[in-house]
């Protein structure tokens, strides 16, 4: 499974929330700093699925930057 943190989409705004606000938000509450691209996400997902990640079996990764760490 792939579990992903916020992310640049507007599902990560709270309500009355503007990009901006946001990426200070995020600042100082996600390790990174940032909110993840959805790229990223994608490219988690892609290498679940892929042969590189042959013998990962029953696990959950988590793409968040660092929140849950």
């Amino acid at each position: 499974a792939v579990s992903p943190g916020a992310s640049d989409t507007d599902m990560s705004l709270r309500p009355g929330e503007n990009h901006a606000a946001r990426a200070r938000r995020a600042k100082e509450t996600i390790p990174l700093g940032r909110v993840g691209g959805t790229a990223e996400i994608a490219r988690a997902a892609i290498w679940l699925a892929s042969d590189d990640a042959s013998y990962a079996v029953g696990h959950d990764l988590v793409v968040d930057g660092g929140t849950t760490a």
